[in-house]
């Protein structure tokens, strides 16, 4: 076995759940609560991309809505940043972690996190609605550019 699948199967029992990679040398996991993460390693095999698709988002005044409001949360980049894939033309969120850096049980809460995260905008991109998401920024002191938050 190589790095990558012993993680996935460390990562799998701590699951509960058989992990293996496919013929990509990537792992979809999907979680009961109806979210897919997909794991990965980059092209240098120096980090693990853990990922969600979460939903395609039509061109118009919703995708913008819904790409301002990824904007105002991608303040908590540990716990994932959301993107736009134009390929796919959906909304994502991902986290990029140094593979060597990280234990299974550790992965295994990132994953976890993930999907948590995840999860109202899935709902909200199946509805096509803004996603309510209470806000977890600290209100004070100025921000970065003097912007009222």
């Amino acid at each position: 076995m190589n790095p990558f699948e012993d993680l996935l199967k460390e990562l799998g029992t701590l699951l509960g759940s058989d992990l293996v990679p496919d013929e990509h040398s990537t792992c979809m996991i999907l979680f009961t609560n109806g979210v897919k993460i997909q794991l990965e390693l980059d092209k240098s095999s120096e980090f693990l991309i853990i990922g969600s698709l979460l939903g395609e988002v039509s061109p118009g005044r919703y995708r913008e809505q819904i790409l301002i409001e990824a904007l105002k949360n991608n303040h908590l980049p540990e716990i994932g940043v959301f993107a736009f894939s134009l390929k796919k033309k959906a909304l994502t969120l991902f986290i990029k972690k140094p593979f060597d850096e990280l234990p299974a049980n550790h992965l295994c809460e990132l994953v976890r996190a993930l999907s948590e995260r995840a999860l109202p905008w899935v709902t909200a991109l199946k509805n096509q609605v803004i996603p309510s998401i209470p806000s977890t920024r600290s209100s004070s002191g100025p921000s970065i550019f003097n912007m009222s938050k």
